[in-house]
């Protein structure tokens, strides 16, 4: 049980961390089952990932301007997916099964890698600014929108 807490309380700090506003889980409020908590978080998971990925997708093309830039992106996410993979495996270290954990354990390992991967997605956020503009002269706003005064 006292893992179950310490893990809600770190994702509740990584959730908030990420952009100042709450993660976008539509379901979680109406789901009334542990099945189907599982499949917000997941769906949480999802999101985070498609975010990530459009992301990522945009900073190859911007880098991809500049050469050797795109081999070193691609180097930096293959090292950041090996990391969070690591990071998710040892924070829950007992074989992966509901015997160790029990039936939330899909719904906390969704969630953190939500959560760490939302917090990812701003990093490419700032990555995207640097290869932007070479001014350095845009950031994110409140709501995770570059804006650029060049």
């Amino acid at each position: 049980m006292k893992k179950v807490w310490t893990l809600a309380f770190v994702i509740v700090l990584l959730s908030g961390a990420s952009h100042g506003k709450p993660p976008k889980r539509p379901c979680e409020d109406t789901a009334m089952t542990q099945y189907a908590m599982n499949m917000c978080a997941k769906h949480s998971a999802d999101l985070a990932e498609h975010e990530m990925n459009d992301l990522y997708r945009r900073l190859l093309l911007r880098a991809a301007k500049y050469p050797g830039a795109a081999a070193k992106v691609r180097a930096a996410q293959r090292a950041w997916l090996a990391y969070r993979d690591a990071y998710v495996h040892a924070l829950y270290w007992e074989p992966w099964d509901n015997v160790h954990y029990g039936t939330v354990f899909p719904m906390n390992v969704s969630y953190t890698i939500a959560a760490v991967t939302s917090m990812h997605s701003t990093d490419l956020k700032w990555e995207l600014i640097a290869y932007n503009n070479e001014r350095n002269c845009g950031w994110i706003d409140a709501n995770g929108k570059i804006e650029s005064n060049c």
